[in-house]
Formats: C-alpha cells, structure tokens, sequence
C-alpha cells in the first residue's frame, strides 16, 4: 500500500513524499501493540513550494517510541535512488549539516537537506517499523 501528497515547487522542484507499508506474508499478525508508527509535522508544509536549497524536516513517532527500523530514501525522476538516512546515521549526499536526527518524545526529528542541493524533484520514501513489527502511516 502506498500513500502520496506533495510539495509543490517551481517547475521540477516540487517534491513528493511516499509511504510505503509492509505487510508480511500470510496476511496480518496480530500483536500486542497495533499502534502504527507516525510520519509528521513536515516542514515545509504540505503543499508548499520548495527550492533546490530548501532543508526538510519530519517527525518519525509511535506511541510507545521503539523502532525496530527507520530508513529514509530519496529518488529523482530520472531514477537515481539515494539513501538519506541508514537508521542509524545520515548517508551519502545527506551527511554535512544541518542533516540530523535527533530525539523528540516517542521518536525522532529528521532534518535534510541534500549536498549540491536538490538536482530535481525529490521524492522522499519512508520505511518505519516499530519494535512490535507495525509499519508508518500517514495520518
């Protein structure tokens, strides 16, 4: 299942953010904690225009704050594909400041920005598991 809304921008400069949820094989498990992990509080906002300079901020949370793994990927319409951020630290093109994640309650800030700035438009591919094996969703 797949989710979309995007940023809009000058000419090829708009962004666009996709969600991609897992579902394991043999349909859905059932467990403890069926609380999805949330992606939020995009900066820009939804909708606004973004330039090739512009630094892009989310929330990764899940209500109780435990991730199992966050990996965060870019790609551009000409199918270049760039992991931003590995998890654990920023990679690539996503290493120089201001790229970080840092703590916030139940979770994590990502802050981007590309080195050389954004070539085209960016489409940003989240993929958030929490400790309970529950996959993001956009509110």
């Amino acid at each position: 299942m797949m989710a979309e809304f995007t940023l809009s921008g000058h000419g090829d400069m708009a962004g666009t953010f996709l969600e991609h949820m897992f579902i394991g094989g043999g349909g859905p498990v059932i467990v403890a904690n069926a609380t999805s992990p949330e992606i939020s509080n995009f900066s820009p906002a939804v909708g606004e225009e973004i330039s090739a300079s512009d630094t892009i901020s989310f929330d990764v949370t899940d209500d109780e704050g435990l991730f199992e793994r966050i990996l965060i990927a870019v790609s551009f319409p000409d199918g270049t594909f760039e992991v931003a951020h590995d998890g654990d630290n920023p990679r690539g093109n996503y290493t120089s400041l201001p790229n970080a994640r840092v703590s916030i309650t139940n979770g994590f800030r990502y802050t981007l920005r590309r080195a050389g700035n954004w070539p085209s438009t960016p489409t940003f591919e989240y993929f958030v598991i929490d400790d309970a094996g529950n996959s993001g969703v956009i509110p």
